[in-house]
């Protein structure tokens, strides 16, 4: 509960601020002005369960709202109405007794130290929405250096490549490789990418050689030679446990490229995912069994 001041608020919240509330989904400044002030009872000791006084003070305050990021819900007098990140806005009448300039140069006086104030105002706010706004596109541009933007189908990509036919042409391919299976595929984002999973004693280097001409040469055929290969060639291991993977996808143009800097975010994600479903599989099979 907000009664006077400026308070800045962050997270998924509910704010009381006067009598509005305020849903928080973000980062914002409020700024409480009561209708009259918020009175404590003199004395030594006050009763905690008389919370009149406050509630009092409450009703007409003037309640100023600026969101920073994100967004707020506010509702007022029944009504509600979402304030978008930038914007500045007030609610509530004050019911306070307001005493007038009485002379023309007082009202002027008085005028412009009331234009000044919301001036200095609307330069902080401004000072501190360009800040935001800049923080914002620093970490935005450091994430797209890691993990690079989403990557969109090409209209031209050949038939066997796409995510209809990719993951059919690939199980075509691998199906007469002993000891090698497709275990996950991942066509949201161009290209596709596929992880294969060697069992049955297959070696990580036989897949470097003999196992993968047969996905090497089709690749070749589809893309021809303008066109990059990412392999992750990894292997997991606890005592008696291992898990063998072989993660891949094949594009045009350069691993430099934006669709190059997606793709190895993609496959290095898919393998930490393998990595979680293998360190399950090591934990249900050291599980003791139930009575």
């Amino acid at each position: 509960m907000l009664t006077s001041g400026v308070t800045e608020v962050s997270g998924d919240v509910q704010v009381l601020a006067g009598d509005v509330v305020i849903d928080v989904d973000g980062r914002v400044r409020i700024a409480v002005e009561p209708s009259e002030g918020v009175l404590r009872r003199a004395g030594a000791e006050e009763d905690a369960m008389d919370v009149r006084t406050p509630l009092a003070a409450l009703a007409g305050a003037v309640v100023t709202l600026v969101v920073m990021e994100g967004s707020a819900m506010v509702s007022e007098g029944g009504t509600t109405e979402a304030i978008s990140p930038g914007e500045v806005r007030s609610f509530g009448t004050p019911k306070r007794t307001v005493t007038l300039p009485t002379t023309p140069n007082e009202r002027m006086a008085a005028l412009q130290s009331e234009i000044a104030a919301l001036q200095e105002q609307l330069q902080a706010t401004e000072k501190e929405l360009a800040t935001s706004s800049f923080s914002r596109a620093l970490a935005q541009g450091q994430l797209e250096m890691l993990q690079g933007n989403e990557s969109p189908w090409p209209e031209d990509a050949p038939p066997s490549l796409n995510p209809d036919n990719f993951e059919s042409e690939l199980r075509d391919r691998v199906a007469e490789l002993e000891g090698v299976e497709v275990t996950r595929v991942d066509c949201d984002e161009y290209p596709c990418v596929a992880a294969l999973r060697l069992r049955d004693g297959a070696e990580l280097a036989d897949w470097n050689a003999d196992k993968g001409n047969a996905v090497r040469e089709w690749i070749a055929s589809e893309l021809g030679d303008n066109h990059s290969l990412s392999v992750n060639a990894s292997r997991f291991k606890n005592d008696d446990h291992e898990a063998r993977f072989v993660l891949f996808a094949a594009y045009e143009g350069d691993r430099d490229s934006d669709v190059g800097v997606r793709t190895k975010y993609r496959v290095d994600t898919m393998l930490e995912s393998l990595g979680q479903e293998v360190a399950a599989e090591l934990e249900a099979q050291q599980a003791p069994p139930e009575e």
